[in-house]
């Protein structure tokens, strides 16, 4: 998980740089090198059936791979692709046979957590070519069911797959009726917590500021709760969470071009003991 999140963060970066016109040749080359040293680990690392395991080194041949750590890499490799980085229709191709063909059976669902992974999958088999419509149907039946990451990760994925749709409009109303408000803004949280995928707060309201950035940037629930992610950001720690903190960036970032902040211009004036700057 570490390597990917990493180089997300890295080429979120490197991304947003460019979106932005700011001109630094040497991060840009650094974080350029950065991203091609995880994306060859990556690569370097992929088992025979395509997919990925929980752990890469020495002794990672004789783990098997997983739908959940093949979905996350496969979800960042086409981030990669999408920056313009060169990843491969071999190692794409294969990880989206393994994906496909370990989806899990809707009618064998009966937790939350099969429910959620099965919603991740669909997410990051979108750009695939194999038919995904009975499994959307499934999930959406039960989108009550899901935790707040995987409702907003499945509304993406049926946006990409399906175009605009009744079922978007629905899928968002519930994201939002799910929210909850505070004082230090809105903010998501899982009803269910498996120690094998992700549920956070942190990470659900990253999740709720990507997916509402994309399609609803005009959401009265987008600003707060990406202060939401500012005000608690001092409680993410880079090197005991890459996961979060890779979600967290990539969130802000969204919001950024969601709301046109990107390309905001302020008129300001600096004084010091009276004197203008």
């Amino acid at each position: 998980i570490s390597i990917v999140s990493r180089m997300l963060a890295n080429v979120n970066t490197y991304q947003a740089l460019q979106d932005l016109g700011i001109e630094t040749p040497q991060l840009e080359s650094d974080l350029s090198n950065l991203v091609g040293e995880s994306l060859q680990e990556l690569l370097e690392i992929q088992k025979f059936d395509g997919g990925w395991s929980w752990w890469g080194g020495s002794g990672a041949g004789f783990l098997s791979s997983d739908a959940f750590i093949t979905a996350y890499v496969l979800h960042g490799l086409q981030i990669v692709s999408d920056a313009g980085f060169e990843v491969g229709e071999y190692y794409l191709d294969r990880a989206f046979e393994y994906l496909f063909n370990h989806l899990i059976n809707p009618e064998n669902i009966e937790e939350t957590a099969a429910l959620d992974l099965l919603a991740f999958q669909i997410y990051a088999l979108r750009e695939s070519n194999y038919s995904l419509e009975n499994y959307i149907a499934a999930v959406y039946n039960r989108r009550s069911d899901l935790n707040p990451w995987a409702l907003g990760l499945f509304t993406l994925a049926v946006d990409q797959i399906e175009g605009s749709s009744a079922r978007i409009n629905v899928l968002l109303g519930d994201l939002e009726a799910a929210a909850v408000w505070s004082e230090t803004g809105v903010h998501w949280e899982s009803q269910e917590i498996s120690w094998m995928l992700p549920g956070t707060p942190l990470f659900n309201t990253a999740v709720g500021v990507l997916t509402l950035s994309a399609l609803d940037p005009a959401s009265t629930s987008l600003v707060p709760a990406l202060r939401y992610l500012m005000t608690h950001r001092n409680a993410l720690n880079p090197a005991s969470s890459p996961f979060e903190s890779a979600w967290v960036l990539m969130a802000a970032t969204s919001a950024l071009k969601g709301t046109g902040d990107y390309q905001a211009e302020y008129p300001f004036q600096a004084f010091l003991n009276d004197r203008l700057f």
